[in-house]
């Protein structure tokens, strides 16, 4: 059969347009070969169901979803058909190619009043904005666009559009999410999960999924596929991390763009969660050719009241040109006159303008307000239709004065002139969400499905509250019709109408059906479960579906979403009677809040302390566990980065202890180690520091990696210890093996992917090469620490990274932009409660006072770090604060003979102190700087035994660090004076 460009071949089961194949899937091409087959007559639904769907029970939002997508495919419009036609609940009749010359009586009269589906005004510009974008992506320019305005401003209607236009050409994908205020900041990668599960849905090929299970099987894993080519669903996700995952969809993207050009939509990010936001900084940053297209929609306003971090990701991609941006302001007098001639015809009545000008002047140009007013006018009979034109039943001013001036009210009326069994619906379905499905709204009210399905049918086809959006299709089997509000503040006006009472007995109706519906994988749903069983009050519900989101939220890295979870947790653990099962539950979610608080508040914030405190109280009333060697080890760090070094020297022993009684526990064993390691470290105890440090190395296992994650706030022993350990073994000479450590300890972090590891590497990696005098390098490594610190959310790792990249700046000379960048490194530092190394940023800030001649502020600071080192007992500083205050005390104008001594007094303490701890590097710098003192005090005898002594100690006579250079033509040069 041809109708059209079309060619139906029935016996190949293909639909051809010209000389290429449609892409249709099975059920929408039988149900047009069906209604083909009976061309001019009318097909009941009932009868398309039975012949179609033989066997199976499925209602008659399956059949809508089938025509939706057969004419998606023809390209027709149900409201002005041309091949298949609605012929009201009777079922559809195929009309071929005569559709657009028969008169359907009754037609406009039902639809009176009712804006065409494409009418659209006022958006001309923006629309072909996205147009333009979209041809530049399929040219290979990678793009991503923010559709920006207020709520209700048109943003959807613009992004819709153009998603329609971007649809009618065959060679382009789309994919689609939505990020949903109710549900929060938790649910990590939310509206990507639906976007790509969406993609691998819709398509029949199956080549989503093959690509995702070739590029990004992390992804692969979390989304529910089905088919031959479907990724089978892993148990626990221990592989995946928040790197791998940006890194995994970035490149499936691309590969699907590769295949045909993409248009990814995301809408309402200001409701977004941080890792969504992390993930299209991600995608936007990248510089290679893709046909890939990014359509974003955000309120600004709530994002700047939201603090919402999309806001800075937006700032920095405009200011890097990364981004496009498409604006929507209010509506202009001429275009409210255009959409109510467009709605109502009325462009020859002298009462358009009129009324055009009194809804602007009441709207102020807000599209949905303009939208509203206007049917609210003529569902109360204000404007009237007669004799085929539209007009205003009175004064225009008089007809307006009703209307409120807030949208709640407009909206408020509106839902109030529902039917009663209407409103319950859709009171119900605002329960649920932005989208429903309707067998939940079924549930909540305790009514049969294809009863729902008929009102929210009703609803859908007026098009004035909600929309249809497709199928919705449950684990247990369950299929209906899935639908979305028109805008979230209808749902919201709905929603605020239900007493509290009724309310949440709805929400733990609606969430025990979804819970039993999701079945094995309620896992996947529980942000949105424990949102329903908290609003409804079913405490143990909620505190179940928080923990499982905690711990998804934590095997993704998603620390922010992970403290929100373990919080809420809490919230709801405190309705459970006090016994010792809650006690013990309770320790479990204060040590899993604390160690997700180190990495996204510090080490040593506020909220970290009063998480620990409270799991250490609680670990005095349970029997000695797993748990409390894992609040030993948090509190280890945290008195570590508080500098009460003797605290955590003590715990850290008590915890080498615990390791001992248990010599088949590794991670403990490997946790003890590295912890009391990194305590003897800042003690200035280098060579015990050495020890402890190998030990935790030799006993450290990489497939316990997500264990020792969790219990450091979000970093990897491994990494650490070969980084700690590369220290170490540089300030005792081995400087062969220090560089060989610090080589592993990038090359671990970057393998595991984890971001705080690798931030925290890229940091260490800076100190280390200023142990060999390479500032530049330094300053890169610093640089980028930095980088990932902001992008992830790890202030102390940024404040540290900031520090040591103005010393390394200042160090090479560049002063003006190293002095703000130290000061904004220390200050941030602060601000987390840390003060641990303290001591050396107070010696650093000093010299920047010195270099702008503050001398008696540097010594002063100079001072109050020697004070410091006495009273935390932090020595490894100690040598280097001695040697700068000589040498502020040398070159400070007026010279003095008490200057001087006093000069040379703080470098026989320093060479003192450096000979305590065994470092080799540290008596090399002692001993050359108080050489360089004497040679010029006629002390070269004394200073050429101090240079020799100490070059002959390193093993390695070749080794070059800045040091062993000036110390050997020190040497040189003092012993030609004697000579």
């Amino acid at each position: 059969m041809t109708f059209g460009p079309y060619r139906l071949d029935s016996g190949q089961h293909r639909l051809w347009k010209q000389d290429r194949i449609v892409s249709l899937q099975p059920r929408p091409l039988a149900v047009l070969e069906y209604l083909a087959d009976r061309a001019g007559d009318v097909v009941s639904r009932e009868e398309l169901i039975r012949e179609l769907w033989p066997g199976t029970h499925v209602t008659r939002a399956v059949l809508k979803v089938a025509v939706h997508a057969l004419r998606e495919a023809l390209g027709d419009d149900a409201a002005a058909p041309r091949y298949v036609e609605t012929v009201g609940r009777a079922g559809y009749r195929f009309i071929g190619a005569d559709a657009a010359s028969r008169e359907r009586p009754g037609r406009e009269d039902a639809r009176a009043g009712l804006p065409p589906a494409d009418l659209i005004v006022g958006r001309a510009s923006e629309v072909a904005r996205l147009d333009a974008g979209l041809e530049r992506a399929l040219a290979g320019e990678r793009s991503v666009f923010f559709v920006t305005g207020e709520a209700g401003i048109g943003k959807t209607t613009v992004i819709d559009r153009f998603v329609l236009g971007a649809r009618s050409r065959a060679t382009v994908r789309v994919a689609r999410g939505q990020c949903l205020e109710q549900f929060g900041e938790g649910e990590a990668y939310l509206p990507l999960l639906e976007a790509i599960g969406g993609l691998a849905r819709e398509e029949t090929a199956g080549a989503v999924r093959q690509v995702l299970s070739r590029v990004a099987p992390t992804w692969a894993a979390l989304l529910p596929m089905t088919g031959p080519d479907a990724v089978p669903r892993r148990r626990g996700n221990a592989a995946a991390t928040a790197t791998r995952m940006l890194r995994e969809l970035a490149d499936a993207l691309d590969a699907l763009a590769e295949q045909e050009p993409l248009v990814l939509v995301l809408e309402d990010l200001q409701w977004s969660d941080r890792s969504t936001v992390d993930l299209l900084g991600s995608i936007a940053r990248r510089r290679a050719h893709a046909r890939l297209m990014v359509v974003a929609s955000v309120r600004p306003v709530d994002v700047i009241v939201r603090q919402h971090p999309i806001g800075a990701l937006r700032t920095e991609l405009r200011a890097k040109g990364m981004c496009n941006e498409v604006v929507l302001e209010a509506l202009s007098l001429d275009d409210v006159a255009v959409y109510l001639d467009g709605r109502l015809h009325a462009g020859g009545s002298p009462d358009a303008r009129r009324l055009a000008s009194r809804i602007y002047e009441r709207t102020e140009g807000n599209p949905l307000f303009v939208v509203n007013l206007l049917d609210d006018l003529v569902e109360r009979g204000v404007v009237v239709l007669r004799d085929g034109a539209w007009s205003v039943r009175g004064g225009i001013e008089q007809a307006t004065e009703r209307v409120p001036t807030g949208l709640r009210g407009l909206l408020a009326r509106r839902m109030e002139a529902l039917s009663p069994a209407a409103r319950r619906a859709l009171e119900v379905a605002s329960v649920v969400g932005d989208e429903f499905a309707v067998a939940a709204v079924a549930a909540g009210l305790d009514e049969a499905v294809d009863s729902i399905e008929d009102t929210c049918e009703t609803l859908a086809g007026q098009g004035a509250v909600i929309v249809e959006d497709g199928l919705a299709e449950w684990p247990d089997g369950t299929l209906s019709g899935r639908y979305r509000f028109v805008h979230a503040l209808y749902r919201q006006v709905l929603y605020d109408g239900i007493g509290e009472a009724r309310r949440a007995r709805l929400h733990r109706v609606v969430g025990a059906r979804l819970e039993t519906a999701l079945g094995a994988r309620a896992s996947e749903h529980a942000t949105e479960l424990a949102m329903h069983f908290v609003r409804g009050r079913d405490h143990a519900r909620a505190l179940h579906h928080h923990e499982v989101a905690s711990v998804a939220a934590l095997q993704r890295f998603a620390h922010h979403e992970a403290v929100m979870h373990l919080r809420a947790a809490l919230d709801e653990l405190a309705h459970e009677p006090a016994d010792p099962v809650r006690t013990a539950r309770e320790l479990d979610l204060v040590v899993a809040t604390a160690t997700a608080l180190m990495a996204v508040r510090g080490y040593a914030a506020p909220e970290t302390e009063r998480a620990f405190s409270r799991a250490r109280s609680l670990c005095e009333s349970v029997p000695p566990s797993a748990q409390s060697n894992a609040v030993l080890r948090g509190l280890v760090s945290f008195h570590h980065v508080r500098a009460e070094l003797d605290v955590a020297h003590d715990l850290g022993e008590l915890l080498l202890r615990h390791a001992a009684a248990d010599p088949g526990d590794r991670t403990l064993a490997t946790q003890a180690h590295y912890g009391h390691g990194a305590t003897l470290f800042h003690q200035g105890a280098l060579e015990p520091a050495r020890v402890q440090l190998e030990a935790a190395l030799d006993r450290y296992d990489r497939v316990a990696h997500l264990e020792h994650v969790r219990v450091y706030g979000g970093y990897d022993p491994g990494v650490a210890c070969s980084l700690w350990l590369a220290w170490t073994l540089g300030l005792l000479g081995r400087l062969d093996d220090a560089q060989r450590r610090s080589r592993e300890g990038l090359e671990l972090a970057r393998a595991l992917g984890e971001p705080f590891s690798l931030a925290w590497a890229h940091y260490a990696i800076s100190v280390s090469h200023q142990l060999f005098g390479d500032w530049a390098a330094s300053g890169a490594a610093c640089a980028e620490a930095a980088r990932l610190a902001d992008e992830h959310g790890f202030p102390h790792v940024r404040g540290m990274a900031l520090a040591n990249l103005g010393w390394a700046l200042i160090m090479q000379g560049n002063v003006a932009d190293g002095i703000p960048a130290l000061n904004d490194g220390v200050a941030l530092v602060e601000a987390t409660g840390a003060a641990l190394v303290r001591p050396q940023y107070l010696g650093m800030l000093a010299a920047a006072d010195a270099l702008q001649g503050e001398a008696a502020r540097a010594e002063r600071r100079f001072d109050e770090a020697l004070e410091l080192v006495e009273r935390t007992g932090e020595r490894m500083h100690e040598v280097g604060l001695l040697l700068g205050k000589s040498q502020l005390l040398v070159t400070t104008v007026p010279a003095s003979r008490v200057r001087a001594e006093a000069a040379e007094s703080c470098l026989r303490r320093g060479g003192a102190a450096a000979g305590g701890p065994g470092g080799l590097l540290l008596e090399l710098r002692a001993a050359l700087a108080l050489a360089r003192h004497l040679g010029k005090r006629g002390g070269a005898d004394e200073g050429r035994s101090l240079l020799a002594s100490a070059l002959g100690s390193f093993a390695d006579p070749g080794a070059l660090v800045p040091e062993i250079t000036a110390a050997r033509r020190l040497l040189v040069k003092l012993e030609e004076a004697g000579g």
